[in-house]
């Protein structure tokens, strides 16, 4: 098979200390060999590394140790002999394709890819599975994480698209390395030379922090074990829920929602850390396109969507304070609907003509209810995902769309995130704290 280029790690990356020595987590006990299979149902392979398509580097360290990692495809995929495939693999795969394709009732639907996630220490933490339909285009994909403190795994799925990965197929699919998965949203590419890139931002990230990051999720979480693993190390099935009723019972989105393609990227406007501005950008444009508020379209009448996104965007950036370093504080969220708006928040009743704009905090502690209360008011939300419950701690700001349920009466929150034009779902409760402002405008 013809080796290609690896491709280059960003410039940040360079010049980095060699990977060092790390300690497994005292409460977590040593997992399964690293093994990655690419299962799209033509049988192309059994790799390492991260489902690539080319050989390993030599350099790339040998783990596939397990007799089971040495499968030819044949047995694999075809083999009549399930005692062959290695069980957790076959109960990823069956999880996540029966969840898809009971959830949107659909029998043409197979897995396109399963890519292992690990922790700094080795540990498998999660698998990213992408999906698609029997003519191979693609139909979502499902974050299966073994870190959570319930028996649902599916923590983050969509029905468009592969995700955050594509952010990264060019990379996946010619490096030498493997990807890191330590709490969500916060995905690594691992080089296997000291070199670590946050998927998400593409910001090169020290060893030390990622394991800072992971501890302290463990931590705030009460994880004390990776839920798939038994004493011994191998699969325990018994703790996740079956598959034969993982499914999304019930699905609701704001009125009039127009789709995500007509929604903003953070990159439409600007490199960094200016998730909080695109979500406050997208929820105007709801406003504004979609429900054709007057106070919403004031400041943008006449303007097209790009022009008007960005004069959006920028009012809201300059209002928040936001840095494209350091983000944007919780306390200034409110601030930037202030600057667009020229006015404090304000409803009256008694007289509509006063009326401008209102909102709803909503706290870390209220309950779903409120979020979907929220929503079925008519009511989209600027949507607060966070590590750590103060104003300056790490997360993402998300335009909230709509809710999910599933069968084990377990919710999601339906965001446009301005990743992708394409919506995802994320499972209450992934995040340690959730916090959000349900926004409304009048006519």
């Amino acid at each position: 098979m013809q080796q290609n280029k690896r491709k280059r790690m960003p410039k940040s990356c360079k010049d980095k200390k060699e990977r060092r020595e790390t300690k497994m987590p005292k409460k977590l006990s040593k997992s399964i060999c690293c093994l990655l299979i690419t299962c799209n149902l033509i049988c192309s392979c059994i790799l390492p590394a991260c489902a690539t398509d080319v050989e390993s580097a030599v350099d790339t360290p040998n783990t596939l140790e397990s007799d089971l990692s040495m499968l030819s495809d044949s047995a694999y995929c075809n083999s009549a002999d399930t005692a062959l495939v290695p069980d957790y693999i076959k109960y990823v795969k069956d999880y996540s394709l029966k969840f898809m394709s009971n959830s949107q009732k659909r029998s043409d639907l197979k897995i396109s890819r399963i890519y292992e996630c690990y922790d700094p220490y080795g540990n498998i933490t999660a698998f990213y599975i992408t999906v698609s339909d029997n003519n191979d285009n693609p139909c979502g994909y499902v974050l299966l994480s073994m870190l959570i403190n319930d028996n649902n795994p599916i923590v983050e799925y969509s029905y468009e698209g592969a995700g955050i990965i594509e952010k990264i197929t060019d990379l996946l699919d010619t490096a030498s390395g493997k990807l890191i998965y330590v709490a969500p949203d916060a995905l690594y590419l691992d080089n296997l030379n000291g070199n670590f890139v946050r998927v998400q931002n593409n910001i090169c990230t020290d060893i030390a922090v990622i394991e800072s990051q992971y501890e302290e999720y463990l931590k705030i979480m009460g994880i004390n074990t990776i839920i798939y693993q038994t004493a011994g190390g191998s699969f325990d099935g018994t703790k996740i829920q079956s598959w034969n009723d993982a499914a999304i019972c019930t699905q609701t989105l704001i009125p009039n929602f127009s789709g995500g393609s007509n929604y903003f990227l953070m990159t439409d406007f600007s490199s960094g850390n200016v998730c909080a501005p695109t979500a406050a950008t997208n929820m105007i444009w709801y406003w504004a396109n979609d429900r054709n508020r007057a106070p919403a379209l004031y400041k943008i009448s006449g303007l097209g969507r790009t022009a008007a996104g960005t004069r959006i965007f920028n009012i809201m950036k300059s209002g928040m304070l936001t840095s494209v370093t350091s983000g944007t504080l919780d306390s200034t969220v409110l601030w930037g609907y202030q600057s667009y708006f020229d006015c404090d928040a304000r409803c009256d009743s008694s007289n509509p003509s006063y009326s401008t704009w209102n909102y709803r905090y909503l706290e870390t502690s209220s309950y779903f209810s409120s979020y979907k209360a929220a929503i079925d008011d008519g009511c989209p939300i600027h949507l607060m995902l966070r590590m750590a419950n103060t104003v300056t701690a790490a997360g993402h700001d998300v335009f909230c769309i709509g809710y999910a349920r599933n069968s084990s009466n377990q919710y999601y929150y339906a965001v446009m995130d301005g990743w992708y034009r394409y919506g995802r779902y994320i499972k209450n409760g992934s995040y340690p704290y959730i916090k959000g402002y349900k926004i409304w405008v009048s006519t």
